[in-house]
């Protein structure tokens, strides 16, 4: 026979110790407690202001009135609590700007430069020459010129050999004629590369320079300052429009597109350009949809690809562009680099040479344009820099500086006095070619601060739920306990009635006769 000893259905209601009015706590058999004893004892305690004022109302007015007031603020607490869930599942975001003055270095950006003239008139072919001087002789100058252009794209393209490619553009050493940064010599710090409407292209501060350049000090004098030659005597007549070099300012991790952005700087000038950094940093999940540069998913790009640079939105939406002119027209665009092992989802095509294919890029070029394009995955980055460029200009050199100039050119430049001299031998003095071909250009920071844009939820989760605390203590008096005491009213109802049916079912085993006999009595009720 076991010794454990055996707790009495009574003692163990005792142990879970029901909810009871004060009046009633040892009065009352275990057995006897009901619901209705329950809600009592929760109207005469909770802290849910509404219902006890309710419950011990001295008279049916004060009653109804606590009633009505009740009921009035639980419909306003509804209707605040909509507009507070409303709010917060929209997700908005609003951006925090503020201006980091505390900064010792900053790092410079990468500038990139490029003449407005893509191939040196002394570099193309006769056929080329004919052709330009045929074009320029039709009546539709706008379309013959386009024609041009298109031809001259799906020539580079058949390029493989890049040598050749870059002796048809300008040259580093005739572009630039000196550059300086902080008083040093940097122009073996210059990075090459091709540009499909520029030709050749050169980046200062290339993210693969082991020494990347800081500032430390804002103004002109710890900025990078050029001498730049244009070369205007080998623009291609009627192909360039302006004279010039286009520059841009830019991440030095980023791909640089200066057909898309960047400034157009005039020779006989001295420009500043005045940069200011701003970090950008935005909220992806369910914020919005920027992209964790550096995460397995991100999208890949052409440009990462094949040179390295970093992902940008405009890098991934001309992969984007180059992947469908593939997959629609069975060829690839000259202008956006190609590679076979990228693209190996699709087979080897050649470039699109506007015969059949040029009404199929037009729809594409056209669908990018209008947004109907389909490149999903090309998002803003979740952290970005941006330099945003105040430029300022003046006449360069001034009348009174010429003859210094002449002097400095010809003396410490001899290359470029010969060039400008054979070029320009009509006339006596080369105050001409200096004004039609030589520029200064300054990139330097405004101030050594940084902006700092950084978007926040409108509305975040601890917000909300101060929110929604705040809602429930004005309307009805709720506090974090009260909802505790809604749960053990809960949970006080729900053992009882396990307890009943329990004491129910041991009723029927152990007195099932009993329960047969009423069962009977019941049944002879019913026939009387």
């Amino acid at each position: 026979m076991s010794l454990k000893p055996t707790l009495s259905r009574t003692a163990k209601m005792k142990m879970y110790g029901f909810s009871l009015p004060a009046d009633l706590v040892g009065e009352v058999s275990e057995e006897d407690i009901t619901g209705a004893l329950i809600g009592q004892a929760f109207c005469d305690n909770t802290t849910s202001h509404g219902i006890p004022h309710t419950y011990r109302a001295a008279s049916q007015g004060k009653r109804a009135a606590w009633f009505i007031l009740s009921l009035l603020s639980v419909g306003a607490l509804s209707f605040h609590l909509s507009q507070l869930i409303s709010v917060f599942i929209q997700f908005d975001t609003s951006t925090d700007i503020k201006l980091n003055n505390d900064i010792r270095s900053l790092a410079f950006p990468a500038v990139t430069i490029c003449n407005n003239n893509m191939i040196r008139s002394s570099a193309i072919t006769s056929a080329l020459n004919t052709l330009v001087s045929t074009a320029s002789n039709k009546q539709d100058r706008a379309q013959a010129k386009h024609d041009i252009l298109e031809d001259l794209a799906y020539e580079y393209a058949l390029l493989e050999d890049d040598d050749i490619k870059f002796q048809l553009g300008h040259q580093f050493e005739s572009l630039v004629q000196w550059a300086d940064f902080n008083y040093e010599d940097v122009a073996d710090d210059f990075i090459h590369f091709f540009n499909p409407y520029h030709g050749n292209c050169f980046t200062f501060n290339h993210f693969s320079d082991s020494n990347k350049s800081s500032s430390v000090r804002a103004g002109a004098e710890y900025g990078l300052v050029m001498l730049l030659n244009i070369q205007q005597y080998e623009y291609v007549p009627y192909l360039t429009e302006a004279s010039g070099v286009k520059i841009l300012i830019h991440d030095p991790e980023e791909m640089p597109f200066p057909e898309d952005g960047g400034i157009t700087v005039a020779p006989n000038t001295r420009t500043r350009l005045a940069v200011k950094r701003t970090e950008y940093t935005r909220k992806n999940g369910r914020y919005g949809n920027c992209l964790e540069v550096g995460e397995d998913d991100f999208p890949l790009t052409i440009y990462n690809y094949q040179y390295g640079y970093s992902y940008s939105k405009p890098a991934c939406e001309k992969s984007c562009v180059q992947e469908q002119a593939i997959k629609e027209c069975g060829c690839f665009l000259p202008e956006i680099p190609y590679n076979e092992s990228f693209y190996s989802d699709y087979d080897a095509v050649k470039p699109c040479d506007g015969g059949n294919s040029s009404v199929c890029v037009e729809e594409i070029y056209y669908n990018f344009t209008s947004g109907s394009l389909k490149c999903e995955n090309c998002h803003e980055p979740c952290h970005e820099v941006v330099f945003d460029v105040t430029p300022s200009a003046t006449v360069w050199p001034a009348p009174s500086y010429m003859g210094d100039l002449k002097d400095t050119v010809q003396s410490d430049m001899p290359a470029l006095f010969d060039e400008l001299q054979k070029n320009y031998e009509l006339y006596d003095s080369i105050s001409v070619p200096i004004q039609e071909n030589l520029l200064q250009v300054m990139v330097f920071y405004d101030k050594i601060a940084v902006t700092e844009s950084v978007q926040e939820p409108k509305v975040s989760d601890f917000q909300f739920v101060s929110d929604l605390g705040g809602s429930l203590g004005l309307w009805v008096g709720w506090s974090m306990l009260t909802v505790f005491e809604f749960m053990e009213l809960g949970i006080d109802l729900l053992v009882l009635c396990c307890v009943k049916l329990r004491i129910s079912q041991n009723d029927r085993r152990t007195h099932p006769q009993k329960i047969d006999v009423q069962q009977q009595m019941i049944s002879t009720n019913h026939k009387y």
